[in-house]
C-alpha cells in the first residue's frame, strides 16, 4: 500500500516542483565523459534531496500536498474534498507516521546524452526503506526514470522526471483511498462502530474468563469501567458510558439502578424532592441526593459519602448499598468491587482478585489505550498486544502501534510522547537523559531473549567462548585462524551507540571491558543491515556480528548466516528459557516512575505480567518470564 503512496508522492514531487541544482559552467567540462559525469552528479543530488524531503513527511503533508493533487487532477478522481478529508482522518487513526528514517537506493544508468543545452538520462532506481510506523517491514521498488535537463546560463535545471507507471492512478486510488464513496458522517460512524465492535469482543472474552472462576451470582465492577459482570456475562452498566463506579475517599460509589434491577428490586425516583425509593419484597430503602443518611426499613443509617447524581443516574457507597440489599461487599484500592452472597477476603482470595484486576485493567478502547513505543525487536509483541486487547487484525494493529527503535523510544518516554516502552535496559546515556529532565525510570522485565553472535554460513567456526568474544571485540584476537578457522582477518561489526543491541553488548557481553573502536564502515545502524552484511556483503565470510534471537530467526531471518555456540551451548528457545545459554537477557517495560499508579500504562504492565499477558508474550514468539 505504502509503495503506491510513496511512488505517487515521488512523482508529484518531481512534476509539481522544478529542482534547481547548481552545476559547474560548461566551459569547465573538457570532454563528453566529463559532461556525463556532471549530469550524474546533478541527478544524484536530486535524488538525495528528494529522499531527505520524503523521509520527513508527516501523514497529512504527504497525502494532502503531494498525493492528493494527482488524484484530484486525474480522470478517476473523487473530487470531493469532504470525502477526501474524512478518509485522511480515518487513515491517520490507523497509520501514525508516513515518514521513513532508514533507506538506501542505487541508480543504474542505461544511458546519458548531452546535446547542446539539452540533456537526457535514462536510469533504473532500486530502493529499500522502512517506514517509521512499521520499522521491521522492508519496502522495495524498482523504477525506470527518464530525466530531462536544460542548460540555463551555464547551469543545469531538471525540468522533467518521467516514471514507468505499472499500477496507474486508478489502481492506486482504488487500493488506497475509496472502495466506495462515503460521506464524512458515514466514515465517522464506521470508525466508531469498528471501535465499539473491538471493545465488544474483549468484553465477551472477559465474561467467559470470569465465568470460569465460578463467581456464582456475584456482581463484579471495576472503577472507571462502563461494564460489570452479572448473570454469567459481562454487560454494559448503562447506555451512557460515563456511568461507571467511582472512587470516593476510602469507598467506591456504584450505580444504584443497575444493581437494583439485577437483584430484582424496583426503584422510584421523585425528581421534585430528589429522592429515590427502592423496594424489594417487604423491604424498602429511601434516600435523598446529597444527604448524609439513608433509611433502611425506616431506620436512619449514615452514609460514608452522600449519594451522587451522575448523568441522571444515582451512585451510592458500596458498603451501605450492600447493607441495604443484605449482601456482602468487597472492594480494594485497585478499583475492584464484588457484591454477592459470599464474603471475599483480599488475602485468602488473592489469586482470584488479582486475576480479576488484570482482566478489567486490560479492557481498553482505542481512545484510552496507552501510547506504546519500543525497539525494533519488540514490535511483534506490541502488535500481539494490540490484537489481543483491542481486537485488531494484523494490519490494524501495525497501523495503530508504532515503534521508533530503542533510543528514540527512551527519548519519547522522557519527553512525554510515550506512556510505556518495550526495550532493552537503558544505556548510561539514556539514564543521563532522564536525569537531566528530572525523571526516574522504572524498568520491569517482561520477557527473555537470547543475544546471539552470527557468522556467514560458509565460516568453518561453529562456536566461541565468552572470553574469545571479549578478546575479539577488544582487538586481541584478529584472525579466524586463532579460533580454528581459516587464515582470514575477522571483520567484527558493531551497532551504533545507544542502540538496544549495543547496550546489551556493553553490559552483558563485555561487562565493563572497553570495546575496540571499529572503522566507521563497521558500525551498522539497522539490525537488518547487520545481518545482510554478514550474509552477503563483500568479505562476508570473514564477518562477525550480533543480534537478538527472535529478530534474527523470525523477523529478519537469512539462511546465509548461522548462530555460534557460546561455551558449547547453542541458542534456542529452550536454552534461553532455562538460562543455560550464557547470553540470556531480558526485554523490559519501562515507564516513568512518576506515572500514576492507576494510569492505563501501569494497568497494561500489570496485565502483561499476568497469566494472559505472558501467554501473549509466548504467542509473539518471545520467551515469557513466568
Amino acid at each position: 500500500m505504502k509503495e503506491g503512496v510513496l511512488w505517487h508522492m515521488r512523482k508529484a514531487v518531481s512534476l509539481l516542483i522544478i529542482f534547481t541544482l547548481l552545476a559547474a559552467p560548461l566551459s569547465v567540462l573538457a570532454s563528453e565523459a566529463q559532461q556525463e559525469e556532471e549530469i550524474k552528479r546533478i541527478v544524484k543530488a536530486y535524488f538525495d534531496l528528494r529522499y531527505r524531503s520524503l523521509s520527513t513527511l508527516t501523514y497529512d503533508d504527504g497525502i494532502k500536498k503531494f498525493f492528493v493533487p494527482y488524484i484530484l487532477n486525474s480522470k478517476e478522481a473523487v473530487g470531493e474534498w469532504d470525502v477526501l478529508d474524512t478518509i485522511i482522518r480515518y487513515r491517520k487513526s490507523q497509520v501514525n507516521d508516513l515518514g521513513f528514517s532508514r533507506y538506501k537506493y542505487d541508480l543504474t544508468y542505461s544511458g546519458v546524452e548531452v546535446s547542446g543545452d539539452k540533456a537526457w538520462a535514462v536510469l533504473d532506481e532500486s530502493c529499500e526503506f522502512y517506514f517509521n510506523c512499521a520499522p521491521t517491514v522492508k519496502n522495495q521498488w524498482n523504477t525506470v526514470h527518464s530525466i530531462m535537463l536544460e542548460k540555463n546560463e551555464d547551469r543545469w535545471l531538471i525540468l522533467k522526471d518521467d516514471y514507468s507507471d505499472p499500477d496507474g492512478i486508478k489502481k492506486t486510488l482504488g487500493r488506497y483511498f475509496l472502495e466506495n464513496q462515503i460521506s464524512m458522517e458515514e466514515a465517522k460512524n464506521k470508525f466508531l462502530t469498528e471501535s465499539e465492535n473491538q471493545l465488544n469482543k474483549r468484553i465477551a472474552k472477559l465474561g467467559n474468563m470470569i465465568k470460569d472462576m465460578n463467581m456464582g451470582n456475584a456482581l463484579v465492577f471495576f472503577v472507571g469501567k462502563p461494564v460489570a459482570y452479572a448473570g454469567g456475562e459481562v454487560v454494559k452498566i448503562d447506555s451512557n458510558s460515563a456511568v461507571t463506579p467511582r472512587a470516593a475517599g476510602s469507598t467506591v460509589l456504584v450505580p444504584l439502578r443497575f444493581i437494583a434491577e439485577r437483584l430484582g428490586a424496583r426503584t422510584d425516583w421523585d425528581e421534585r424532592t430528589s429522592t429515590v425509593e427502592i423496594r424489594e419484597g417487604v423491604h424498602a430503602v429511601e434516600m435523598k441526593i446529597g444527604s448524609e443518611y439513608m433509611w433502611i426499613d425506616g431506620k436512619k443509617t449514615p452514609l460514608e459519602v452522600p449519594a451522587q447524581l451522575v448523568c441522571n443516574r444515582i451512585l451510592l457507597p458500596v458498603g451501605e448499598l450492600s447493607q441495604a440489599f443484605g449482601k456482602k461487599a468487597f472492594w480494594d484500592e485497585r478499583g475492584l468491587v464484588i457484591l454477592g452472597e459470599e464474603e471475599f477476603d483480599g488475602d485468602r482470595d488473592k489469586v482470584l482478585t488479582d486475576r480479576l484486576v488484570q482482566y478489567f485493567n486490560a479492557l481498553f478502547a482505542k481512545s484510552d489505550f496507552p501510547r506504546i513505543d519500543g525497539s525494533t525487536a519488540t514490535y511483534p509483541l506490541s502488535i500481539e498486544i494490540g490484537k489481543e486487547l483491542l481486537g485488531l487484525d494484523e494490519t490494524g494493529a501495525k497501523g495503530f502501534i508504532t515503534h521508533h527503535t530503542t533510543h528514540s523510544a527512551y527519548v519519547n518516554l522522557v519527553n512525554g510522547s510515550a506512556d510505556i516502552i518495550f526495550v532493552t535496559q537503558p544505556s548510561p546515556e539514556e539514564y543521563e537523559l532522564a536525569r537531566e529532565k528530572g525523571i526516574e525510570l522504572e524498568v520491569v522485565p517482561i520477557c527473555k531473549e537470547g543475544f546471539v553472535f552470527l557468522v556467514n554460513r560458509k565460516n568453518t567456526v561453529t562456536g566461541l567462548t565468552t572470553e574469545e568474544v571479549q578478546d575479539i571485540y577488544q582487538g586481541k584476537i584478529k584472525n579466524w585462524k586463532e579460533l580454528g578457522g581459516e587464515d582470514s582477518p575477522i571483520i567484527a561489526y558493531q551497532r551504533e551507540e545507544n542502540s538496544g543491541s549495543q547496550t546489551i553488548m556493553e553490559n552483558t557481553v563485555m561487562k565493563g571491558l572497553k570495546l575496540m573502536q571499529p572503522p566507521k564502515e563497521e558500525i551498522i545502524v539497522g539490525m537488518g543491515e547487520l545481518i545482510d552484511r554478514v550474509a552477503d556483503y563483500s568479505n562476508a565470510k570473514n564477518a562477525l556480528g550480533y543480534s537478538v534471537y527472535y529478530y534474527a530467526t523470525q523477523m529478519y531471518g537469512n539462511r546465509d548466516v548461522k548462530f555460534l555456540e557460546i561455551n558449547g551451548v547453542q541458542p534456542d528457545k529452550q536454552t534461553i528459557k532455562d538460562g543455560t545459554y550464557p547470553y540470556t537477557v531480558s526485554y523490559y517495560a519501562v515507564v516513568r516512575q512518576d506515572e500514576p499508579r492507576d494510569s492505563n500504562a501501569r494497568k497494561l504492565l500489570e496485565w502483561l505480567l499476568g497469566e494472559e499477558g505472558q501467554a501473549v508474550v509466548d504467542r509473539a514468539g518471545l520467551v515469557s518470564v513466568k
